[in-house]
């Protein structure tokens, strides 16, 4: 089935009576919810296998209304590992933005065997192949993560903040970061550490930055995570290099949400922006915003309207 990616995750479309919902796949969350429909079948996503899946009505109002604005739709709620669990497996396919679900035969570049209780579990090493800790694998993450303070000396962004179901996160994101997995090096990342989150009974997140690359197999019946190298071309910015320094909200327009440190634009948390070429009628235009303004693989600067008010935002490098 076709799904809509934003920010490289994955947003299911529910289609009832002529409506579509957007529904968030979360495996980093146990239960599946929303406060706009009751229920989830298979007639809704047009797939053989025949299931009804209730939803349970949830008090995370904030989070969804956060999640909305961050990817630029109405996000109708979320289908976690319950949801998964309904199949023997379910592909994820980023940048071709497929699902396929119950696959007979999948031709996997390399497996992670994993377990699937409350959340998938799995290990990773950054760094070096001797750093493997316990993680979680996380179609809800956004990047890689890591809880231990283990990236010293290594390029820097600082002062990115996030809203969770565990409160605004302030991020730091790291560059330039090697990943191992069962000790096969698996190239240079991007890895978020939060400074303000309560401890954790994991070390790590394998976040979809990384998954984007592959097509990944949740194998539920097998209890492993497979993975193939994509062919297809990236939806957004694998490896950024500059930024202009603040981040964004989006509602029917791009306002201004938190100017981060160091920001090399006079700009003002509520401002609005307007920049041409960017088409606000589609759904997925919180892609191109970010490949434009937030996360950029380009230092040329950008021509915007600030408030009506013609301007160019300069661009810094993204890590220091």
């Amino acid at each position: 089935m076709e799904i809509l990616s934003l920010l490289n995750t994955v947003f299911i479309p529910v289609v009832r009576n002529g409506k579509t919902f957007y529904m968030f796949l979360d495996s980093g969350c146990p239960i599946s919810f929303s406060n706009l429909i009751n229920e989830v079948t298979s007639s809704d996503l047009g797939i053989e296998k025949d299931f009804n899946h209730s939803l349970q009505h949830h008090n995370f109002n904030n989070v969804m209304e956060s999640l909305s604005k961050l990817v630029g739709i109405e996000v109708a709620g979320i289908l976690g590992l319950d949801f998964i669990g309904l199949f023997d497996n379910i592909l994820i396919n980023i940048r071709e933005e497929k699902l396929e679900f119950n696959l007979p035969n999948f031709q996997a570049d390399f497996d992670l065997d994993c377990q699937i209780l409350g959340f998938i579990s799995t290990s990773i090493s950054p760094i070096n192949p001797n750093n493997d800790g316990l993680t979680v694998f996380d179609t809800g993450a956004f990047q890689c993560m890591s809880f231990n303070p283990i990236f010293d000396h290594y390029p820097i962004s600082r002062s990115w903040k996030y809203v969770s179901f565990m409160g605004t996160m302030n991020m730091d994101y790291y560059n330039n970061i090697e990943l191992y997995l069962k000790e096969s090096y698996k190239g240079k990342h991007i890895f978020g550490v939060a400074n303000n989150l309560p401890e954790l009974p994991f070390d790590f997140i394998l976040g979809m930055n990384f998954v984007s690359e592959y097509e990944v197999l949740i194998d539920v019946v097998n209890s492993k995570l497979s993975f193939k190298k994509s062919k297809a071309l990236p939806i957004l910015n694998v490896h950024p290099t500059h930024t202009t320094g603040f981040q964004i909200e989006i509602q029917d327009k791009i306002v201004v949400s938190h100017v981060r440190e160091n920001c090399p634009n006079n700009v003002n948390i509520g401002d609005v922006i307007e920049v041409d070429g960017i088409d606000m009628t589609q759904e997925n235009k919180v892609n191109s915003i970010y490949n434009t303004l937030v996360y950029s693989s380009s230092d040329k600067p950008v021509k915007a309207k600030i408030n009506g008010e013609e301007r160019e935002l300069v661009k810094i490098e993204l890590f220091e």
